[in-house]
């Protein structure tokens, strides 16, 4: 079988993206290449989640083997040759490019190891939908949380209305439709590979029944050259239930007393340059005209004019906010939007809007 070495590299790449660091075993480390027919498969697994890439093969071939995933990629990775050729002997994998290599295959019990596969086995909803949603939410929504405070925070809850990530001082809500009334809900390290989906993405969500007879919740992504099978939460009803969905949209939809306009730009410059005297924290001071940021020792201040005039200050008016700026600025960051609109005036939070995803962050007092 012979491939052209940059359809290997951009399929290792996506395969890396999906790689299990976080535990090592003989499942995480290996990787199975199957192909039977016009397409080359190749899988990875935690057993959280199932993985598949697929390219397009210039002749039916039959190959099937499972070797150490890190080793695969770092080789690949050093090829130069325009193609690569890779077949199977007894019990090794054969690699053609700049020279010839060996990749003991590995088995078990006599046998080739075969990753565990994820199927959802009881389809309850599927679907169609762009990947530019997927897209969104992974530009969108991902919080960094080294200890979150409950099991939901940071997750990607997701419905019919849009995505929403929250934490105890602030909350993503970004806003899309899906043709079919869903909730679920998604840890980070399968939301990451979100970023992998392109075109069309064909949702199936359903469960199967393990052993102990308990229901297991399950999602399956497919497009033309990617699967993503994932097992998602036992308990996802009480999850589900933990995320106060209407709660946050209210907040963030509800009518304040100002609202701004502001070079994004701008605003996250002055936030890093005033970052260098006092860390995460800091102020925004509100008046008709502009806004003046402030580290959080107020010795130090940057003041930015609006993009447009400002609503429900008058003259004279000044409303002060502070929380953690350098958030913030992550958050401005994740935008492609030039100007935000920022909403705020009763005391608890400011939402800024960047396009259709709202951010909300809770005052300090």
């Amino acid at each position: 079988m012979i491939l052209h070495i940059k359809d290997v590299k951009e399929i290792c790449s996506k395969i890396k993206t999906a790689l299990d660091s976080s535990e090592i075993t003989t499942v995480t480390e290996t990787r199975e290449l199957m192909a039977d027919g016009d397409t080359l498969l190749i899988n990875i697994t935690n057993k959280q989640y199932y993985a598949q890439c697929r390219v397009k093969l210039n002749a039916p071939a039959t190959l099937r083997a499972t070797v150490n995933a890190s080793t695969f990629l770092k080789l690949m990775s050093m090829i130069t040759t325009e193609t690569v050729e890779i077949y199977t002997t007894e019990k090794t994998l054969m690699i053609k490019g700049n020279g010839e290599y060996t990749m003991p295959m590995i088995f078990e019990d006599d046998g080739l190891v075969e990753l565990p596969k994820i199927r959802v086995e009881t389809v309850e909803k599927t679907f169609d939908t762009p990947s530019e949603i997927f897209n969104s939410i992974i530009q969108n929504n991902l919080f960094k949380i080294g200890n979150p405070k409950k099991p939901v925070h940071g997750m990607y809850y997701i419905d019919n209305n849009g995505a929403i990530t929250f934490t105890s001082s602030s909350a993503c809500v970004n806003a899309f439709s899906l043709p079919e009334d869903i909730k679920f809900i998604i840890p980070q390290k399968i939301g990451k590979l979100f970023k992998l989906f392109s075109g069309l993405v064909h949702i199936k969500y359903g469960h199967t029944t393990r052993k102990d007879g308990l229901s297991q919740p399950q999602i399956m992504f497919e497009t033309e050259t990617f699967m993503l099978a994932a097992n998602l939460n036992v308990d996802e009803g009480t999850l589900l239930t933990a995320v106060p969905s209407s709660a946050i949209r209210d907040r963030v939809n509800k009518s304040y007393p100002y609202v701004v306009e502001i070079n994004k730009d701008m605003l996250s410059q002055a936030i890093n340059r005033l970052s260098v005297f006092s860390g995460d924290f800091g102020y925004l001071d509100f008046t008709c005209n502009s806004v003046t940021v402030y580290d959080d020792s107020r010795k130090n201040y940057e003041s930015l004019i609006y993009q447009s005039p400002s609503t429900g200050f008058s003259v004279g008016d000044t409303y002060s906010v502070k929380f953690n700026l350098s958030f913030y600025k992550t958050m401005l960051d994740s935008t492609s939007e030039s100007v935000v609109s920022m909403t705020f005036g009763d005391h608890q939070a400011v939402v800024t809007t960047c396009g259709a995803v709202n951010h909300l962050i809770t005052e300090i007092h």
